[in-house]
This record gives C-alpha cells, structure tokens and sequence, in this order.
C-alpha cells in the first residue's frame, strides 16, 4: 500500500536521498495516462495477461505488460511468438476467462494502430490469443488440452508425440486451429475448469452440448434455483464491488427498472457529466446476468467500464464499498438523467417559510436533474448556519439533495473482545471471555478487566504478567500483542481476525532471570504441514541451560497442560525438539545426548515438539475442551444495547461548531467564522442508504470503528426526525423502512473483506453474498458489527397501518 508499504518519488529527488544514504537499485515506473479523461498516474503495477500460444501442451503463458501499450506492438509481439505473419494475425481476448472471444485488432487495420490495450478493456488476467483465423474460439484448445491431462478423451500419441486416434488422418494442409475445432467436433462436449476459472467455457458449431447452462459469451456458470441468487467472482480485491453491486441488485425498483428495459429510452449520451451512457449500460446488462437463473457470474468488463471514467478504481488495489456506491449512483444518474440541456439555474437568495424555499429549492434541483436515481435515492435535507459574531447573528437556511446519509458513530461506543485463555491451573481447558472494551482504551486497560473476569471465573488472581496477550493463527503464534497498542488495532471479524489467546505464565521472580519461549506441535511425519494444536508459551530460566533441562521442562509442560497419565520420562521418547529458524537460518532438531554442555536459549525464541506420530500426539495431547464464559454473551448484549441507529440518526442531526479548516462566510457581516451548523432532515427517498462512518481519519492517523449498532429490520420509524413527510403531516401515515441488504466490511485498515446480506423478493427469505457464494442465512446474520452499508426501502403508505398491527399482534 503506497505509503505505508512503499512511496512514491521523483527520479531527482531518488538520485539525491541514494546519494546521501545509499540504497538499492531503483525500481521505476512510467506515467501514462488512463481513463475516459487520460487521468495521469504512476504504474506501480503492470497488467498480467494470460497469452495462449497454439501447441500442445497448450498452457497459457503469463506476460506483464504496461496497459500504456499499443494493440499493434502486442500483436507484433505474440506474432513472433507464435510464428504468424504479423499482417495477417488478430488479436484476440477473453476478458472475463469464460469463453467469451472477441477480435480486437487485426493486422491490416491502421486506424488502430495509436489504440492502447486498455482502451480495448484488457484487465488483469485477461486471456489474450494471436491468431490467423479471426473466428477460431481458444477455448476448444483449452477444453481438449485440459480433458488430455485428465484422462477424460482417448487419445494417444505415438513415439515422436505426434497425436492420433479417434480423430482420423490429419490433413498436413489444415492449420492447427482447424484441425484441433475438427477433433473437437469429433467428441462430446466438455465442461473442465481450467487454472481455477469455475465456469464452463462457452462452446460453439456442434460441439456445443444441448444441456449447456448457456451460450457463448454470457460469462456466468451453471444454473441457480432462483433469480437473483447469483454471485459475482473475485476479480482481485474486488469484493468490495461486489458487496456493493449485491445491494444495489437487490434494490426491488432500480432492478426492474432494468429488467424491464426502460433505461433504453432514457440513456443521455450528451451529458458532459455523465459517463456517455456506458456505466449505465454496463450496469443493465450485469444486472440481466444475475437475473437471468445463473448462480455466478464475472463483473469484469463492468469493472473494466468503472476504471475507465473513474481511474481510482482502475487496477486492483483494496478500496471502499461505499465510495464506489457513491461514484455509481451519481455516475448513473448522470447516464440516465432525462434533462438533455441543463439550464443555468441561479439559486439566489429563497424566502418564505421552510416549507416554501423548500419546495422551491427541490423544483430547482428537479430543473436539471432528473432520473430513475432521484426518484428512488435522492432526499432533501435542511442546512442551518449561525453566524457567531454577536452583533451579526445571521442565520442561513438552504435545502439540498442528499443520496445516502453517512452518519458518524457515538465515541464513546464500546464493542466486546474475545479471549482464550490457557490456564496453567486447569489442565485440558481453554475458556473463552468476553471483555468489553471502549474504542479508546490500550490493550493494558482491557488486559485489567480481562483479569477480573478471570478472578471472578477462577477465584485466583493474576498479574498482568503472569499472562502474555497473543495472535494465534492456525496453531501457531503470530504476534504478541502488547499492553501499549490501542485496542482499536485488534480485529475480530472476518477471515482476516485477530484470534486472541492469554496464555497463563510462570511470572518473574526478582533475582531469578526468566526467558520466554513459543511452543508449537507438529507431527514428523509432515515437517511442512500446519501446527496440530494451540500451541503454549513457556517460561524457562535464563541463562545457560542444558538440553536435557530443556527436554524435562517442555515434556512437563505437556503433562501438565493436557493432564496426561503419560509420565514425563515416557514422553520424552515420544518426540524430538527442534529450534525454528528464522530468516535465513535453518531449523535445528536437538537432542538429549547425556552430556552437561548447555547453551543459552534466546528470549521468544521459537520451538516444535515433533511428535514421532500422530497416535503418541493423541494419546499425550487430548484437544482442549473449550469452555464459554457467561461474560461473551452478558458483555455482548451490553455492548448491543449501548449504541442504536436512533443514537447514530441523533448524532448527526445535533448541532455542531464547524472545525478551524471549514470557516464558513457569512454573507451579512462579510467574514469567515466558524459557525455551528445543524442538519435535518426534511424529504426522505423511496430507498434510503445508510452509510455508517466506520472509517476514522484524524491527526494523519486511521482507525476503525468495529462497534456493534443495534439497527431495526422492519419498521425503521423516521418520524422523530423527519421534519416534512412525502406522504404528508398524518401521524397515521410515519415514513416507516423495511431492510434489505447490508454491505459489510471485516477485518482492518490494512486488509480486510467485503460482503453482503440480501433479502430476496422472490423467495422472501435473507442470503450472504461472499463473492461467487450465495448462501441462506437467518436474517439475524445481517446485524453484525461489520455493518457498513444499510438499505432500507420505504413502505407504500397505504400498508403501514396493517403492518404496524401485524408487528403488535
């Protein structure tokens, strides 16, 4: 990640720091130009191409290029490669990898010699083939070469490699592509994944199958039990587009309106604005993808079509769901906006009541913006500004627009951490505590109450160093965590989750030196597989110690954590300890040789107990019992109910003084002051998108914010804050929402991973949407503390009376 991971320098400025201090050779990179408006900027990154080159075996080969480079020095390029006269070879590609060819440069065409391959849609990992024959499909070489290799076609070759068979006499005047769709043709159709592509490629001419899941060119893969149901593959840390895209597919009217096909009627090409009408048409046909029955299907050229007019989503770097969503609903608006010709519209100075400047400032808005956007996603808020200055005290009052409201998250919210903890008092345990934390504790302030729960557990009470705090991640210690790190570093959600241990230590006596070292189990029969068991930290004397020592103290540890009936002399036949190197040393096994020459063991050094095989490891190493304390759950639900959507809803609405950098001029006494300022809410949208601002920035330092917000599924009542009802002022008639869908975000600043839960309307019934996986789940899963993106949609005023009784009864 540019910097953190590495910066970004002028050549002078690189010559003058290597001068000073030296360094390693330079790594340079071009600027080029991407993007519908050539946006300027650095290629860390070059683009990875899968090029197939006729043959057998027929392996696409990896090439990096720079997406700066022109068509016809790439087809001049594979030409060579393949042996094709470059006049006469096209180029093809398959961008999402699922059979899908097109042509996009041919040797003869001079117009495209200036064309760039990101012009023509190449993203990462794009399937490219250079060819002499401009309607051969690759992807047959690609299914034969593939049903080859696993034995699923008879065919042979004789000595020299030459194939032959079922296929009959080669013709040595057939080109290699024609005699390979000849073959093809001969046998029945294939279905194979090949190089993890899950999809099945599309065939053509009659060796298509007749139970194909679908035709050429549709990029989706097999067959889901109903609409909407469909996954979206994983580009490449693209799983924040596809969070976004599930919610936005699963927004009942904007969907229809697509599938519907009213969109055709209504693209603005014209708008300087806009994207040309190619966001929204890539957008209608990925949404007739997933609404056609597939249950999974690549974004790819709508992710190609993104980069091209917003080049900060261009490559595949990580970035944010609800800035992406921010970007596709104005950039669809804007695509599908019916005013052709924007009149100058000058707001001046509105008077009358709220309720009239209002009303006017909407018809404005109306005057140049208008799409199936606005009429779904777009409210109006009230602004007010207070001049401080009192002899001023102006007040200025505007109503605007809004798309989403993103509303900040209470400070003081707390969120629960879980704990392991390895008691050195209770053999064959582990029990795992629930300690709630506030954002802005360090790990010293939660490690407190950590003990106190245990005390209370345990009835014994520990120091805080008799503990050491650590990431455990697949049975081997990752980090220790330490008592000066801010809690907020800790992450406990998604795939990418901090899975804490308290492992309970021996703890230091003044006099008496003690080092600490990381214990793992393994088996030696599989010196390269994972650790077998959580592993333990013991604590040793320091300075110098024999091996033996070492042998008894680490075989006694054993009997001791897991109550083994095995005594300590009988254990230690039973395994062998080896020194874990790091960098560039080498792992070492030692042994106990009798002997008294002792050797000083390195503090957090880390070693493996090898067992001799997995029988001596299970009978010796029975699997912890886990035990859950009651403080998970009692923690966890107070935790839920300190922080509610209202609380979040209230936080924004309150009034506020605008910072030092956001000086606000007032009009009436002709200075900038920092005034307080104060929203309201004013006209709520059919569908309203609740961004909650997770994402903290301040002092040039980030954090997230993983607290739980307690927010109604059905019901979601507004009329608290609303200060003007679409449906009007009848308390009968409260602007109420249902949920249905939530963009969620696990994991930290750093790394982390996106997906979503959906309501479908056609099953009535919650699924996750983890990238190309679409599961059921309750609809209770939605309400997690990786919540980042709420949708909610506005009943129909008519049947919110039968619904209130339906929630009352």
């Amino acid at each position: 990640m540019e910097g953190e991971n590495y910066v970004i320098v002028d050549k002078n400025c690189w010559q003058l720091l290597k001068s000073w201090y030296g360094g390693q050779p330079e790594i340079e990179r071009k600027v080029i130009a991407v993007g519908a408006h050539d946006t300027l900027q650095v290629e860390v990154y070059g683009l990875k191409l899968n090029v197939i080159a006729l043959g057998s075996p027929l392996v696409p080969k990896t090439m990096m290029i720079s997406r700066a480079t022109l068509l016809k020095d790439l087809a001049t390029k594979l030409a060579l490669m393949t042996s094709n006269p470059p006049h006469k070879s096209h180029l093809t590609i398959d961008i999402a990898g699922e059979g899908d060819w097109k042509v996009v440069y041919s040797g003869h065409e001079k117009d495209k010699n200036e064309v760039t391959v990101d012009e023509v849609g190449m993203v990462e990992d794009t399937y490219v083939c250079c060819t002499t024959d401009p309607s051969f499909n690759p992807s047959i070489l690609l299914k034969i070469d593939s049903a080859v290799q696993n034995r699923e076609l008879p065919i042979f070759e004789d000595d020299d490699g030459d194939v032959f068979g079922i296929f009959g006499e080669d013709d040595e005047d057939e080109t290699d592509e024609v005699l390979m769709a000849r073959r093809f043709n001969h046998t029945k159709a294939l279905s194979t994944t090949y190089h993890g592509i899950r999809a099945r490629a599309a065939m053509s001419g009659s060796g298509a199958s007749a139970g194909s899941s679908h035709s050429s060119g549709s990029g989706a893969v097999g067959r889901a039990a109903e609409k909407g149901l469909c996954g979206l593959s994983n580009l490449g840390n693209t799983c924040f587009m596809n969070s976004a895209l599930q919610c936005l597919s699963n927004t009942l009217p904007l969907t229809q309106y697509f599938l519907e096909g009213r969109h055709t009627n209504e693209i603005n090409r014209t708008n300087p604005l806009g994207n040309k009408g190619k966001l929204a048409e890539e957008y209608a046909k990925l949404i007739l993808k997933m609404w056609s029955g597939f249950s999974s299907v690549s974004p790819a050229e709508f992710k190609w079509t993104v980069g091209r007019f917003a080049p900060q989503f261009s490559g595949y770097r990580q970035h944010d769901s609800q800035e992406l969503l921010a970007f596709l609903l104005d950039g669809m608006h804007e695509d599908l906006n019916r005013v052709i010709d924007k009149a100058y519209v000058e707001m001046g100075q509105l008077t009358g009541s709220d309720a009239d400047v209002a009303s006017k400032s909407w018809e404005l808005h109306l005057q140049r913006n208008q799409s199936v956007i606005v009429d779904l996603f777009q409210g109006q808020l009230k602004s007010t500004l207070v001049c401080p200055d009192p002899k001023c005290s102006n007040i200025s009052v505007t109503f605007d627009p809004f798309m989403y409201l993103s509303l900040p998250l209470p400070s003081s919210a707390w969120r629960v951490v879980k704990i392991s903890y390895v008691s050195l008092s209770a053999p064959g345990e582990m029990r795992v505590f629930g300690v709630r934390v506030d954002h802005s504790w360090d790990v010293d302030s939660m490690i407190d109450h950590f003990l106190d729960l245990v005390k209370k557990s345990y009835g014994c009470e520990i120091t805080p160093n008799g503990i050491v705090l650590a990431d455990v991640y697949r049975n081997s210690i990752h980090k220790i965590i330490h008592g000066s790190q801010p809690v907020s570093s800790i992450r406990q959600a998604g795939s990418v989750a901090d899975n804490l241990f308290a492992f309970q230590i021996s703890p230091t006596v003044p006099g008496q030196p003690r080092v600490y070292i990381e214990v793992i189990h393994q088996l030696a029969d599989n010196l390269h597989g994972e650790p077998i068991e959580v592993p333990f930290i013991l604590g040793i004397p320091g300075g110098l110690i024999s091996t033996e020592e070492l042998y008894k103290l680490v075989a006694s540890r054993v009997v001791e954590t897991y109550n083994s009936r095995t005594s300590v002399k009988d254990i230690l036949k039973l395994f062998t300890l080896v020194s874990l190197g790091t960098g560039k040393n080498q792992s070492k096994a030692i042994y106990p040789d009798g002997q008294t020459k002792k050797q000083e063991i390195q503090n957090k050094s880390k070693w493996s107990i090898r067992w001799s095989n997995r029988k001596s490891f299970e009978q010796n190493c029975v699997k912890s019992a886990t035990k859950i304390d009651d403080s998970v759950a009692g923690e966890e639900e107070k935790a839920q109910m300190h922080t509610s959507l209202s609380d979040c809803i209230k936080l924004f609405l309150t009034q506020e003084k605008l910072g030092k950098n956001d000086e606000w001029f007032c009009l009436a006494c002709k200075n900038r002051h920092q005034a307080t300022k104060k929203f309201d809410l004013w006209r709520l949208p059919k569908v309203l998108v609740i961004h909650l601002k997770r994402f903290k920035y301040a002092n040039q330092c980030r954090s997230k914010i993983d607290t739980f917000i307690d927010f109604p599924q059905k019901g979601l009542d507004l009329s608290d804050y609303i200060k003007h009802n679409n449906y009007g002022d009848k308390p009968e008639n409260p602007p109420l929402y249902d949920l249905f869908g939530v963009s969620c975000h696990s994991g930290g600043l750093g790394g982390g991973h996106y997906i979503a839960y959906c309501h479908n309307h056609l099953t009535q019934k919650w699924y996750t949407f983890n990238d190309s996986i679409v599961t059921p789940c309750d609809p209770k899963a939605a309400r997690t503390s990786g919540a980042y993106l709420l949708f909610y949609q506005q009943r129909e005023p008519q049947s919110n009376n039968a619904n209130n009784a339906n929630n009352a009864n």
